[in-house]
Order: structure tokens, then sequence, then C-alpha cells
């Protein structure tokens, strides 16, 4: 899909190359929960690698909260139209992240669908049991409160809503769920994890 990049006054531009011509980019296929409704949420990456770090928007290693287009690598107007329009693209979020020794290509890093999100909400435990010798970073921020993240996936049939990861601090009964807000894709910023799919 087309690339755009914002410029000083947060209005987009179509970038070009030194020729001027526009660029274009690979984008993974907007997710909905409805299979029926043509969406792959239903898909799994066989293999796939979790970003040792919480990333920001602009793809570094930093936690900081973000509305869902930017984690995905959208414009801002995906946050508001539904999963079938099709979304242009920016450099940002998982999108702009290049893992943790910056050495990966730009665009190899995505956000998880919700399929995906459940398996690391099974072993993110153990992830980050790793972190000494791997240098993972926890998931949760905050000791008292709900820590949300995004997921790939947008609740088919509504344009203002996706799936989320929802952990809790360590005390608390229930440790982890999926979740989808209230106008949480229009309104909400969450915290962003990456995935690279491995071949």
């Amino acid at each position: 899909i087309q690339l755009y990049k914002y410029d000083s006054n947060d209005n987009p531009q179509a970038e070009k190359d030194e020729n001027g011509n526009d660029v274009f980019v690979y984008r993974t296929t907007r997710h909905t929960e409805r299979q029926k409704e043509g969406g792959c949420d239903w898909k799994v990456s066989g293999y796939f690698l979790v970003s040792p770090d919480i990333v920001n928007k602009e793809g570094a290693a930093k936690a900081q909260t973000m509305d869902w287009a930017s984690a995905n690598g959208y414009l801002t107007s995906a946050n508001s139209n539904v999963y079938s329009t099709p979304s242009f693209a920016v450099t940002k979020g998982c999108a702009a992240y290049r893992g943790k020794d910056g050495l990966d290509e730009t665009g190899t890093w995505r956000v998880p669908t919700r399929g995906e999100c459940a398996l690391i909400l099974l072993f993110y435990k153990k992830m980050e049991e790793t972190q000494e010798t791997t240098g993972f970073q926890p998931f949760a921020l905050s000791p008292k409160d709900l820590t949300y993240y995004w997921s790939a996936t947008e609740k088919g049939g509504d344009s203002k809503d996706a799936w989320s990861m929802r952990l809790y601090a360590d005390d608390k009964m229930t440790g982890y769920g999926l979740n989808t807000g209230y106008f949480d894709k229009e309104k909400k910023e969450y915290y962003l994890r990456c995935i690279r799919d491995i071949p």
C-alpha cells in the first residue's frame, strides 16, 4: 500500500522516492474477528518472535501509549473506518520497529492478531522469566491497574473497536484476558508489543 509521512503540521504527505515516484510498502491485511466476512483473525502465524521491548509510536524501545492506527502503521483515518476500507501506510509503531539491536528491516515487525495475542498471554510470564539472559522486558507496567496492549484485530462489523490484550498486576485474581472496548479504536491509547514472523 502507498506510504505516507506526517509533515510538521501533522498532515499526511505522500512519500516519494528520489525520482519523485510514490513509494509503496508491504503491510499485512487488516484483520477482523469474523471469518464469514472475509476476515483473517482465525489465521495464526506458525512461528513468530515477540519483541523484547514495549514499543512506542516511533518504533523505539520505550513504553508509550498510542492510538490503534499508529500501532499498526496506518494513517489515523484507520481509527474510524471499517477493516475493509483501504488504509494508507505510515512508518509508525510496529512498522517502524527494527528489533532489539536496531538491525531489522523496517516493516518486518507487526501487531499480533487476536489469536496470536492469546498465545502470547499463555506464555508471557515464561517470556518475562528470561529477562536476565534475553533482555525481555515485563509486560505489566502498573502495579495495581489494568494494562492494555493493542491487537491488530478489529471488531467485525464495527468501525470503532479493536481487540486488545488486558494484563493485571501479579497480585490480582485475574492475570490476563482479551478485550474489546467501547470506541477503543477511535478514542483509546494502549501500549504496543510487536511480533515478527519466522519463515
